[in-house]
C-alpha cells in the first residue's frame, strides 16, 4: 500500500521524527509538558487496528513497536529543534477481554478484534519566537494515512486520514492535560460513561466540548449520512459530553452495531486566560456481546466528609492544613458481580491514602492532609467497572475540590421559645493553632451555651499568621442552625 504523508506550512515548517503507522489507524493524540523556557516534552498517543498486514504476525506487546515513519510538527511563529531522538514510552493493549481471552493484537487467529495504544515522548526546543506575550500560540500538527477500514461510521473510513493538532501558548509555561489511554466500547444495548478528560498538573479549569475529527490538517473527516460529530453512533444512540466533567454518557435508543470515531477538544484556562488547548480523537464502538443486558456500576455521591464541607453534591471546600477524608462507593445492581476502580486520586492530591473494603458495593475511603501551598483547586476522577463478559460495564464520576483556606465547622444545639438551653461550638479546619475565639457574648472559648434564641458571631485569630477571620450564625427555635440572612420562624410557627 502507498503510504502518504502531508506537510502543512503553517509559519515555519520544522519535521520531526517520530513514528506512526498507516492504514490501521483507530485515533490518536497529542500533549506536552512543559520543562523549562521554552522547551517541551511532546507526547503521541497513538491507537491502532490490530488486524491486517501492518501487524503481521501480531504486536509484540512490551517489547518494540512496528516500522515507524514520518511525520511532522508545525509551529507559528517559532522554530522547533529537536533535542533527543523519539522515545517510545509505552506499548500496551486496550482490548478489553474477559479472563482467558486474547485478541487478534496477541492471537492473529483470534476473533475478537482487538485495539493497542503506543506512547511516543520527543524532547523540543522553539526558537526564534521573538517577544512572548499572552498571545503568541504555537500549534503543532500531525497528520497519517490511513484510518482503519473498521470504521462504519464515515465515507469510506478507509481512506480518510487521521490529524491532530495541539496548542501550546507558552507565556503561560503551561502543561497540557495527562492524557491516558482508554478504550471505549460497550455491548449493543448497553449504557456507560468514560472519563476522556486529562489530568492537569497546573489544576487549571478544562471546558470540554465534542468536534469532528480531522481528515487532514484543519479539514474535518466526512461522516456517512445520519452521522456528525455530535451524532457519532446514529440515530441508534444518545451520546453526550458534559462540559464541565469530562465525562462521556452513551446511551442507546435503539442500539446498533458500530464502529464510530469521536473529536474531544479541551480548553485549558488559568484565572480566565485560555492557556492551551488538546485535541483528543477517539474511537467509540459497539459491539454484539449477547447475554443479557448489564447495567453499569452506580457511583454514589462523596459521603462521610471530614476536614471540609460538602457544598455541593461531588463538590469539597477543603481547609488548608487540615485532613480531608471522604468516602465514595460504588455497587452494582448485579450483587455477584466484583467491582474495581481506577481514579486520579493520587496524581491530584500527592500523599494521599487510599482504602477499600468490600467488592460490592464497594467503598472508596481518601485521606489527604493539604499543605499551606495547596491553594488551587482541582478535580479527580473515578472510573468504576464491573466483570462482566464480554464487555464491562463501565462508570465514571468526577469530584471537585475547592481550596478554602481556613474553614470554620459549627455544630448546634436548638432551643425552645422558654428556655435558654442552646448551644453553639466551632472547630477550625486549616491554619496554625491554638486560635482565639471572642464570641458576641463575650465568651472567649470555642463554644458557648446557655442561649435563647438570637444571631451569634465569633472571631478567630490564627496564632502563627495573626490572621482574624469570622462567621455568624442564626440559633432558631426547631433544632435548625441557619445563615444568617435566612428567615427565623417565629415560635408561634408563622414567618
Amino acid at each position: 500500500m502507498k503510504l502518504r504523508t502531508h506537510l502543512l506550512l503553517v509559519g515555519l515548517l520544522c519535521g520531526l521524527a517520530i513514528p506512526s503507522f498507516a492504514t490501521h489507524f483507530q485515533s490518536f493524540e497529542l500533549w506536552a509538558k512543559h520543562v523549562t523556557g521554552t522547551q517541551y516534552e511532546i507526547y503521541s498517543g497513538q491507537y491502532f487496528d490490530c488486524s491486517g498486514a501492518a501487524f503481521s504476525p501480531y504486536i509484540p506487546l512490551g517489547t518494540g513497536a512496528p516500522n515507524p515513519f514520518q511525520y511532522s510538527f508545525n509551529s507559528f511563529p517559532c522554530q522547533i529543534s529537536v533535542d533527543s531522538a523519539f522515545q517510545v514510552m509505552t506499548i500496551m493493549e486496550v482490548t478489553p477481554v474477559c479472563p482467558g481471552q486474547t485478541s487478534n493484537c496477541v492471537n492473529p487467529t483470534s476473533p475478537i478484534p482487538g485495539t493497542a495504544y503506543i506512547l511516543y515522548k520527543e524532547l523540543v526546543t522553539f526558537t526564534n519566537c521573538g517577544v512572548i506575550t499572552p498571545s503568541t500560540t504555537i500549534t503543532l500538527s500531525q497528520f497519517s494515512c490511513c484510518r482503519t477500514n473498521a470504521i462504519t461510521t464515515l465515507n469510506n473510513g478507509g481512506s480518510q486520514g487521521v490529524a491532530m493538532t495541539l496548542t501550546i501558548r507558552p507565556y503561560y509555561d503551561n502543561n497540557s492535560p495527562e492524557l491516558e489511554p482508554i478504550n471505549l466500547t460497550i455491548c449493543d444495548g448497553e449504557s456507560g460513561s468514560f472519563y476522556v478528560g486529562g489530568v492537569d498538573a497546573d489544576f487549571d479549569s478544562l471546558n470540554y466540548s465534542l468536534v469532528a475529527p480531522l481528515d487532514n490538517i484543519g479539514v474535518p473527516v466526512q461522516y456517512a449520512a445520519g452521522y456528525s460529530s455530535t451524532q457519532p453512533l446514529g440515530a441508534g444512540w444518545n451520546v453526550s459530553l458534559d462540559s464541565q466533567t469530562g465525562v462521556l454518557s452513551v446511551s442507546p435508543t435503539t442500539g446498533g452495531i458500530q464502529f464510530g470515531v469521536i473529536g474531544v477538544q479541551i480548553d485549558e484556562y488559568r484565572n480566565g486566560n485560555l492557556v492551551g488547548t488538546v485535541f483528543r480523537d477517539l474511537s467509540l464502538t459497539t459491539r454484539w456481546c449477547g447475554g443479557p443486558v448489564n447495567d453499569p456500576p452506580t457511583i454514589q455521591s462523596v459521603s462521610n466528609v471530614a476536614g471540609g464541607n460538602l457544598s455541593a453534591p461531588d463538590v469539597i471546600d477543603y481547609c488548608l492544613g487540615s485532613t480531608l477524608t471522604f468516602d465514595v462507593v460504588v455497587d452494582d445492581m448485579n450483587s455477584a458481580q466484583t467491582l474495581s476502580f481506577k481514579s486520579s486520586i493520587e496524581k491530584v492530591l500527592p500523599g494521599a491514602t487510599i482504602t477499600t473494603s468490600g467488592t460490592n458495593p464497594l467503598t472508596i475511603s481518601v485521606s489527604w492532609t493539604s499543605t499551606a501551598a495547596d491553594t488551587a483547586n482541582r478535580h479527580l476522577f473515578i472510573s468504576a467497572e464491573d466483570d462482566n463478559c464480554d464487555i464491562t460495564g463501565q462508570s465514571s464520576e468526577v469530584i471537585f475540590l475547592t481550596s478554602k483556606g481556613k474553614c470554620i465547622f459549627p455544630a448546634v444545639t436548638g432551643t425552645n421559645c422558654q428556655d435558654s438551653t442552646g448551644a453553639i461550638s466551632v472547630t477550625v479546619g486549616g491554619g496554625t493553632g491554638p486560635f482565639g475565639f471572642l464570641w458576641n457574648t463575650g465568651a472567649t472559648t470555642s463554644g458557648i451555651s446557655n442561649l435563647p434564641i438570637g444571631t451569634y458571631w465569633v472571631t478567630i485569630t490564627d496564632s502563627g499568621t495573626s490572621s482574624v477571620f469570622s462567621d455568624t450564625f442564626l440559633l432558631t427555635a426547631d433544632d435548625v442552625l441557619i445563615s444568617a440572612s435566612s428567615t427565623d420562624p417565629d415560635c408561634d410557627g408563622t414567618d
